[in-house]
C-alpha cells in the first residue's frame, strides 16, 4: 500500500477527510475482511454505494458511521488499494447467556424486559459501551427506594466462536433509615404536628420506631403533598414547599431529609 493510501485510511478511520475530501473515484471491487456471523450480503447492504459507483474518501468515512449503525460491529476500519475499497470488521460478540445473581427486589422478569428496551438479549450482538449506563441505572433505581449501599456490576465472560456470558450480580444492601427530619420556615404549625401526618419517620430516640422509617423518594414526595394539603385544609392556600433536600450519611445507612417551607 502506498504512503498516500495508508496515510487516507488513518485519516478514514479516524473520521477524518479534510486532506482527501475532493479526490473522486470509480469503485471496481469491494472486499469484507473479518466477517464471523454477519452475512456478506448483510454487511454490503449497509454500504452507502455499490460497485461502479463514484465515491470519495469522504463517502468511505460516513459508510464507518454507516456501518456503526447497524449494531453489528466493535470496530471498522476502511482501506482503499487502487479503485478497490477493503474493510475490516470485528464483529460484536453474541450473547450466549444471561445470568442475575443476588436480585430480590427487582424480579428477573423486570430486569429482562428492561435489558430488552436496550438491545440485551440472548442472541443479539453485545454492545458493551452500554453495559456502564445499565449498571448505573440499576444503582440509580436502588437508590430511589433508599438502598444507598446497593452495587451492581455486569460480568462479561468470553466464549469460543465470538460469544459471551453475561452476568449481573447485585448486592442490594440495607435501605437507609431515616435519621432525622428537618422543616424549616415553618411558625404557625410544630415540626411534631406536622411531621405527624407523614410517612417517614425518624429514628431517633424521641421518636416512635415505625416499620415506615425507611427512606424512599416516592414517600417523600407523598410527604411533601401530606403537609401540603395540611395547610391548605386550614385556609393557607399560598403555603408552599420551597425545596427539599436529601443528606446521606458517609455510611450511607442514614439520611437527613430538610424542607424549606413558605407559610403564605
Amino acid at each position: 500500500m502506498t504512503i498516500k493510501r495508508l496515510v487516507a485510511a488513518i485519516l478514514l478511520a479516524t473520521g477524518s477527510h479534510s486532506v482527501f475530501a475532493e479526490e473522486s473515484f470509480i469503485v471496481q471491487d469491494i472486499q469484507v475482511e473479518g466477517l464471523q456471523r454477519v452475512a456478506l450480503g448483510a454487511a454490503l447492504n449497509n454500504l452507502p454505494f455499490n460497485v461502479g459507483d463514484t465515491v470519495t474518501d469522504y463517502t468511505l468515512s460516513r459508510s464507518i458511521r454507516t456501518l456503526y449503525g447497524a449494531g453489528h460491529f466493535d470496530d471498522i476500519r476502511v482501506f482503499r488499494d487502487g479503485n478497490t475499497v477493503i474493510y475490516r470488521l470485528r464483529e460484536r460478540p453474541t450473547i450466549n447467556n444471561i445470568e442475575f445473581d443476588g436480585n430480590k427486589d427487582i424480579k428477573e422478569e423486570q430486569l429482562s424486559e428492561s435489558l430488552a428496551g436496550n438491545r440485551i438479549v440472548v442472541g443479539e450482538p453485545l454492545d458493551k459501551t452500554i453495559l456502564k449506563n445499565i449498571e448505573n441505572g440499576l444503582t440509580e433505581f436502588y437508590h430511589g427506594v433508599g438502598k444507598y449501599q446497593a452495587k451492581v456490576e455486569v460480568k462479561v465472560k468470553y466464549l469460543p466462536r465470538n460469544r459471551v456470558d453475561l452476568k449481573f450480580e447485585f448486592e442490594e444492601g440495607d435501605p437507609a433509615s431515616v435519621r432525622q427530619i428537618n422543616i424549616v420556615g415553618n411558625t404557625l404549625f410544630s415540626n411534631d404536628e406536622l411531621l405527624s401526618v407523614v410517612e417517614s419517620k425518624q429514628d431517633m430516640p424521641w421518636w416512635r420506631f415505625w416499620s415506615s422509617d425507611r427512606y424512599q423518594k416516592q414517600t417523600l414526595q407523598g410527604d411533601i403533598e401530606k403537609i401540603n394539603s395540611y395547610y391548605l385544609d386550614r385556609g393557607y392556600l399560598r403555603f408552599n414547599v420551597d425545596s427539599s433536600q436529601v443528606a446521606v450519611s458517609p455510611d450511607k445507612t442514614s439520611v437527613y431529609v430538610t424542607l424549606n417551607v413558605t407559610e403564605g
